[in-house]
C-alpha cells in the first residue's frame, strides 16, 4: 500500500516526505484515444493516509450554455454578460454545484483569436484550446492573487480565475474589471445574494462591487429524471431511475437600486426584493418549473435546495 501511495504522489508531484499534513494536486493520463484527468485529495489519519481521487476526461467535448439546463430567461442573461468587454461574472454554490463546468462552458461560447484568454486554475480541469492556463498551488506564494497581477501585465482581454478566496484576490479581480478586463470566477455562497454577503464579509469594499458585476449565477446539479424510462428505472439507467444532471439556477443582475441599497447596508430581505425586481427568478422557482415540465422531481429539488 506504501508503494501504491508514493507512486500517486510522485505521479501528482506531491512530497513524499509529508504524511501529516493535506495535499492536492492532479495529473493526467492517456488511455487509448482517451486523456484522463485524476484530481488527487491526500489526507492524514489515525491508520495512516487517506486517498480520493476523482477522474474526469480532460479532453471532454464541452457542453454548450443551452444544454446545461439553464431557463431561457437565464441564459439570455448569461450571454448578455458573458459578451461585455469589461465587469465581472461570478457563478457561486456548494462544492459539486457545476462552478467551473458553467464558466468553461461561457468561456468556451466566447472563445475567439480576436480576445486573449487567460485562466488561473487550481487544478486545470480542462484544456481550452488557444486560451493561455496556468496552475496555481493553494500551498504556494504565488496564489491567485500574485498570479492575477502578473496576469493584468500580460495585456488579457478576459481572466478566469479558478476561486475567490481571499479580499486580496477579490479586490484586484474587481479593479482588474473596472479597468477593461472581463473576469470569470466562482464562489462558495448559498444564494446569489449571499454572494454579494460573502464578498463584504471578506472585506471588500462597496466602491469596487458597485458597478463592476455583470452577473451572478448561483446554480445547484440535480439528478434528471430517465428521458427513456421515465423513473421507472431501466437498464440505461442502470435501474437507478436518473440519468445524468440538469443545473437549477438563479441569476442576478445588480440594478443601481440594489446597488445602493447594498452600499447602505440594508438588510438581506431588501436585497433580494430588489434583485427580483430586476427580473432575478429564486432557484426554487427555477426547480419547481423543471419539476412540472417532468425534467426532475420534487425530491431531488429538496434535496439539492435547502
Amino acid at each position: 500500500m506504501h508503494g501504491l501511495i508514493s507512486r500517486i504522489k510522485i505521479n501528482s508531484g506531491l512530497r513524499l516526505d509529508q504524511d501529516q499534513t493535506a495535499q492536492d494536486s492532479s495529473f493526467e493520463r492517456k488511455y487509448g484515444n482517451i486523456f484522463v484527468d485524476l484530481r488527487v485529495s491526500i489526507m492524514p489519519t489515525q491508520y495512516g493516509e487517506s486517498i480520493v481521487m476523482r477522474l474526469a476526461r480532460s479532453d471532454k467535448a464541452f457542453i454548450p450554455i443551452e444544454q446545461l439546463g439553464f431557463s431561457v430567461h437565464d441564459q439570455t442573461r448569461i450571454n448578455s454578460a458573458s459578451k461585455k468587454a469589461q465587469g465581472v461574472i461570478i457563478t457561486s454554490g456548494p462544492t459539486g454545484s457545476g462552478k467551473t463546468t458553467t464558466l468553461y462552458a461561457i468561456l468556451n461560447s466566447i472563445n475567439s483569436p480576436e480576445l486573449k484568454i487567460i485562466t488561473l486554475e487550481d487544478p486545470i480541469e480542462y484544456h481550452l484550446e488557444g486560451v493561455e492556463q496556468s496552475q496555481i498551488r493553494a500551498d504556494s506564494k504565488f496564489g491567485f492573487a500574485q498570479a492575477l497581477k502578473a496576469v493584468l501585465r500580460q495585456d488579457p482581454n478576459v481572466v478566469m480565475i479558478g476561486e475567490i478566496r481571499d479580499r486580496e484576490t477579490a479586490e484586484v479581480a474587481f479593479e482588474a474589471a473596472l479597468t477593461g478586463h472581463l473576469v470569470l470566477t466562482t464562489m462558495h455562497a448559498t444564494s446569489a445574494t449571499h454572494t454579494f454577503i460573502r464578498l463584504l464579509d471578506l472585506g471588500v469594499k462597496t466602491n469596487l462591487l458597485s458597478g463592476s458585476i455583470n452577473l451572478i449565477i448561483n446554480q445547484r446539479l440535480v439528478r434528471r429524471i430517465c428521458p427513456n424510462c421515465h423513473g421507472t428505472k431501466c437498464e440505461q439507467c442502470h435501474r437507478i431511475g436518473y440519468k445524468g444532471r440538469v443545473a437549477v439556477a438563479e441569476t442576478l443582475v445588480p440594478s443601481p437600486d440594489f446597488e445602493r441599497a447594498l452600499i447602505a447596508r440594508r438588510d438581506f430581505a431588501t436585497l433580494v426584493d430588489l434583485a427580483k425586481q430586476n427580473g432575478m427568478k429564486p432557484i426554487l422557482e427555477d426547480g419547481e418549473e423543471k419539476v412540472k415540465s417532468g425534467l426532475i422531481t420534487q425530491e431531488e429539488v429538496g434535496r439539492v435546495i435547502q
